[in-house]
């Protein structure tokens, strides 16, 4: 049954160069599916490749997928042909946006809740002797040194109460039934569509057999929209600050319990001897010592720290994107800086494993050196 025009004016839009945005996007977060898959099954043995996480990340990547496919159909078929034909399409199209929003930006969360409050890593032996330390306040088991896993934060005072993860799940619940509802709303509510042409360049001739160069854009209620906004931004921006802040602060206060607990290699500047040989004429070597001082913390506790840093580098700019793409999103109507958060916060959940590293170094080397500093001063001076 054909949809209803809601008026006869026409509007123009830039149709052409969404399309091709949403084209570009897909073919993004296409290859770096393939590449999330090919490194969670090659690289499965690695010290942070948690079941669980590797779950939550790859189901993460195919909700954005679906999000973006989602987008590039709704540009190249729904608004050219679809929208006018089929009465239902409207319903359906702003529907499923509202649920792939919810899906992806919930995955998100809950990747990084899980990280927080059930993270174990099989790690290097060095690694987790911090770990180790930590739990051994409490427990006073030295057997516990010789294991291969760690459960972070479980069994020690900074672990999460049971009171305040509840409190987590039940606003992660509560948000996802309002995203749930004012979806349902938007989708039941977008009853007529508005024709519209393209301003920059055709491409209707691509997707469809119509003569005409008319699109038909689906009507939004703008009270709808603008509650999906405010809710994604709460469920997006909220319980992600919180989760961050909760997991740097806790990463923090190990250290400083590490480097307690070192009080004997800590009184003083740990140094590190640097053996450099070298071939002299006649077959001999010849040994040279250079020694460099650290900040004052040590070394036992860098990679802490160092995982410190990275967290909340992670973290911050997480949200930041999130909030900035939202806030562009709800006052242009475009949903494209939707799609490129989600592609971002993709890169940024592969930088959270091992062999996201490189992007890691890549996107932020010298934002993490110097926030490494600058949190260990604050480490050596606020025991």
């Amino acid at each position: 049954m054909p949809n209803e025009i809601c008026h006869e004016a026409v509007v123009a839009s830039s149709i052409g160069t969404l399309l091709t945005v949403d084209f570009v996007f897909l073919v993004v977060q296409t290859l770096t599916l393939i590449y999330v898959i090919v490194m969670l099954k090659t690289k499965a043995d690695m010290q942070d490749m948690n079941p669980e996480l590797r779950w939550l990340s790859l189901i993460y990547h195919i909700s954005a997928f679906a999000l973006l496919l989602n987008e590039f159909t709704h540009h190249a078929w729904g608004a050219a042909q679809w929208a006018i034909r089929y009465n239902w399409y409207c319903h359906l199209i702003y529907f499923l946006f509202g649920f792939n929003l919810l899906v992806v930006y919930g995955i998100n969360i809950l990747f990084w809740l899980y990280r927080l409050c059930n993270v174990a890593t099989h790690a290097k032996k060095k690694y987790f002797f911090c770990l180790n330390s930590i739990i051994i306040l409490w427990k006073q088991k030295k057997e516990q040194k010789k294991q291969k896993t760690a459960i972070v934060f479980q069994g020690t005072s900074l672990r999460i109460a049971k009171s305040v993860f509840g409190c987590i799940l039940g606003s992660l619940g509560l948000t996802v039934l309002l995203v749930l509802c004012v979806s349902i709303w938007l989708g039941v509510s977008s009853d007529c569509v508005v024709p519209g042409v393209s301003s920059d360049f055709e491409v209707k001739w691509l997707f469809s057999k119509a003569k005409d160069n008319v699109y038909y854009f689906c009507h939004q209620q703008p009270v709808a929209s603008i509650m999906l906004t405010v809710v994604g931004t709460i469920l997006a921006c909220g319980l992600n600050g919180v989760i961050a802040y909760m997991y740097v602060s806790r990463i923090l206060e190990t250290v400083k319990m590490v480097q307690t607990s070192m009080q004997v290699e800590c009184l003083r500047p740990t140094t590190v001897v640097i053996k450099e040989q070298e071939m002299e004429e006649g077959g001999k070597k010849k040994n040279h010592e250079n020694a460099k001082t650290k900040s004052g913390v040590c070394v036992e506790a860098e990679p802490l720290l160092a995982h410190a840093c990275k967290a909340g580098i992670i973290a911050f700019t997480s949200i930041l994107s999130t909030i900035i793409s939202f806030t562009l999103a709800s006052s242009t109507k475009y949903e494209q800086f939707l799609a490129a958060d989600t592609i971002f916060n993709g890169f940024l959940i592969c930088c959270s494993f091992t062999f996201g590293q490189k992007f890691f170094d890549c996107m932020f080397g010298n934002c993490s050196a110097r926030l490494f500093q600058y949190l260990t001063l604050l480490v050596v001076t606020n025991p």
